[in-house]
């Protein structure tokens, strides 16, 4: 049974046994609106998350992912196969669980919309356009983050956030044929607290073009793990939601930013959703077809 997210309140998890099996409820729906974006024969590799806004559909991510992409016919789409998130290392699996080599799908790009001030990026798609059916992505109703387009600073502190991208690191080599070498690129997610201290105070050391105006900070957890931020950019950071009236727990995520630079100190910069909001707004009430 799912609520409807916007009358959902925030909630902060904690490390009990029925929030580890939330957390990969809501890993699962995170990974429906995300794909891999990859460009120049698959050597540049970013993450877009798929939304919906007045009945127009986008991808949205980060401006710097497709920059350079030289036509959108250079773009590629990782979406996400049918079953349920492999939990394992890429190192760690076996050929006949990574299945067959791709080079990524192509989709009906109708034009594409920056922001180099938020290094934000729409992607517009038709908006009768249909995913493959081979894949269990779907778009996000960006109107379920409505409640959040004011950034209630006071209601942040301490909340649960995920987000779940595809990062170079997380990869397996596989084979090569000639000079070309194929890897197998795993997804991987992180979860982390909204911390107001570092929000406040950890601007500092940032370029100023970074803003708490435009942009919040995330601690990145995956460093141990040898995973640098590298493909992160362009995906969604997401927090649970649930009607706390409700005897049924909702696992459907609200998007709360879109990740688009990383710092050295292990720290995440990631744009407020009420600028994602305003760049799907512009892209989707483009009159017509654009040229690309």
């Amino acid at each position: 049974m799912r609520q409807s997210a916007k009358q959902g309140s925030l909630k902060l998890a904690n490390n009990s046994a029925i929030n580890a099996q939330q957390r990969i409820a809501l890993v699962e729906r995170i990974s429906t609106y995300t794909v891999g974006i990859a460009l120049h024969a698959n050597t540049c590799i970013g993450t877009g998350t798929l939304v919906e806004f007045d009945r127009q559909r986008l991808v949205i991510t980060a401006e710097h992912v497709i920059a350079d992409a030289g036509g959108v016919k250079n773009i590629r789409f990782w979406c996400r196969p049918p079953g349920p998130v492999i939990e394992k290392a890429a190192k760690d699996l076996c050929p006949s669980e990574i299945g067959r080599l791709t080079a990524g799908q192509t989709f009906p790009i109708e034009t594409i919309v920056g922001e180099s001030a938020t290094d934000l990026a729409a992607i517009r798609l038709p908006s009768d356009f249909e995913l493959p059916a081979s894949t269990s992505n779907e778009f996000y109703v960006l109107d379920k983050s409505r409640q959040l387009a004011g950034w209630p600073e006071e209601e942040m502190d301490g909340l649960s956030l995920l987000y779940f991208g595809f990062p170079q690191a997380n990869s397996l080599p596989l084979q090569k044929v000639g000079n070309r070498e194929f890897h197998f690129l795993g997804c991987a997610h992180n979860a982390c607290h909204y911390d107001k201290t570092l929000n406040t105070q950890g601007w500092t050391s940032l370029p100023s073009s970074f803003s708490p105006d435009k942009d919040f900070l995330l601690k990145y957890n995956l460093s141990e793990e040898k995973l640098n931020p590298v493909g992160f950019s362009g995906c969604g950071v997401w927090v649970g939601s649930e009607d706390p009236k409700s005897l049924v727990w909702d696992s459907e995520p609200l998007l709360v930013g879109v990740i688009h630079h990383h710092h050295p100190s292990s720290v995440l910069i990631a744009t407020k959703v009420g600028r994602v909001w305003g760049i799907a707004k512009h892209t989707a009430n483009l009159k017509g077809p654009q040229a690309p």
